[in-house]
């Protein structure tokens, strides 16, 4: 692939997932654009008198910023479903019953961390392959947010009332045991 191809072809995966970032938060986004940033002043370079030397530096800049969106983006969806999931705590049946695919998305979740660890790890050409397969990563978070998102009044509902049944029952508890103390002091003081 030519340098302009290669270029163009970082350049549109890192758009996508910088409009991604504004969706999930509003947040200024200073590693991808940095990186951005020196890759324009390389291409520049390179327009003007350049070489393969600016031309390496560009791409290496190009790829750091795809791959720091990448990192963003899944961080951003983590954080969303971990938002959700810190809600459910502890309410998990009542949240399966108004929701039964809720462990298979955060089974989800959970490998999409891996595969973000995994291909954070890898160096060259495989850092590359390993940051494109995330593609579908984060198409699978996007799918598990948006289930989330359109089941979110359901969810909370059933969290609520679940919360409401526990205190309910710790109530009920509690007023049997300060009925039953209550029946034996009545005991001892007659």
């Amino acid at each position: 692939m030519i340098f302009a191809e290669c270029a163009l072809s970082l350049i549109d995966r890192t758009e996508a997932n910088l409009k991604r970032i504004e969706e999930l938060q509003s947040a200024f986004v200073v590693p991808v654009l940095n990186e951005w940033r020196y890759a324009i002043r390389h291409v520049v370079t390179m327009a003007g008198n350049g070489g393969d030397a600016e031309t390496n530096k560009a791409t290496g800049h190009l790829k750091r910023a795809y791959f720091d969106s990448c990192d963003i983006v899944i961080d951003c969806q983590l954080n969303v479903i971990a938002a959700v999931q810190g809600k459910c705590l502890g309410y998990r049946k009542a949240v399966l019953e108004v929701a039964p695919d809720y462990a298979k998305w955060m089974e989800t979740a959970r490998r999409a961390q891996k595969a973000h660890r995994a291909a954070q790890l890898k160096h060259g050409e495989e850092r590359e392959a390993a940051f494109d397969s995330l593609s579908g990563t984060i198409g699978e978070l996007d799918a598990v947010m948006d289930a989330l998102a359109s089941l979110s009044e359901e969810i909370a509902s059933a969290v609520r009332w679940a919360r409401f049944r526990f205190w309910l029952g710790a109530v009920g508890s509690i007023a049997v045991i300060v009925s039953a103390i209550a029946t034996v002091v009545a005991l001892f003081l007659r």
